[in-house]
């Protein structure tokens, strides 16, 4: 398959980068690098992994030339978010804030253990101290699936040393309590998934998709 991925010389997009071009042909554009560039080229599936104003230029050119998009990085503004997805009518679009696999997973499990009367939830997220955005975009996730559910508080961010990624879902009943946890021990797994789902969304209609849509959960 031939995939586009921009930010390719980030921290996230190295990896996806290095792991994709194991399998596939891969063209990789720097952060602020033009897109528009390679109007003269097919691709199954692009990625971007750059910056949330970058991406919103990607959502165009992907629209543009019918081209499954997936957006991987964190910190967009409802604005922004809005105008990627209405690309969806026409194209494939995937907003994934974590590629994690094991990530997915907690989430599905959330999702049964809220059918039992949760009281209070409480979310605790660890990362890296260059890490910009606070809460993270997978703590933001879990937010929307225990927001409507049960109490939630206000999410604990912690910024430190070089923590790849750490969350925890502390979910409190009359007499009872719950953790749910899930650490990332390198970035090596955001790149497999990251990969998974480029190959996963070539092809598929247009709409917009969630990484759990891809696996068997």
């Amino acid at each position: 398959m031939n995939f586009i991925i921009i930010g390719h010389k980030g921290r996230l997009g190295s990896q996806i980068y290095e792991k994709a071009k194991q399998s596939h042909n891969v063209v990789g554009i720097e952060k602020d690098g033009d897109i528009f560039n390679l109007e003269n080229y097919d691709f199954d599936a692009i990625i971007d992994v750059s910056s949330p104003e970058n991406s919103v230029k990607s959502a165009g050119f992907a629209e543009k030339h019918n081209i499954p998009l997936i957006v991987g990085c964190t910190g967009h503004t409802k604005a922004q978010i809005d105008t990627i997805l209405s690309k969806s009518e026409r194209i494939p679009v995937m907003i994934c804030p974590n590629f994690s696999i094991g990530i997915c997973v907690l989430c599905e499990a959330l999702k049964q253990i809220l059918k039992a009367p949760i009281t209070n939830a409480y979310i605790t997220e660890l990362h890296h101290k260059n890490k910009n955005d606070s809460p993270s975009g997978t703590a933001k996730l879990l937010e929307n699936i225990l927001k409507d559910k049960t109490n939630l508080h206000e999410t604990t961010s912690i910024r430190q040393g070089k923590i790849v990624g750490k969350h925890r879902v502390d979910l409190y009943m009359e007499n009872e309590h719950i953790v749910l946890s899930h650490s990332a021990e390198s970035r090596e797994c955001f790149a497999d998934g990251a990969v998974f789902a480029l190959e996963h969304i070539a092809g598929k209609p247009a709409g917009i998709y969630e990484l759990r849509d891809f696996l068997d959960i």
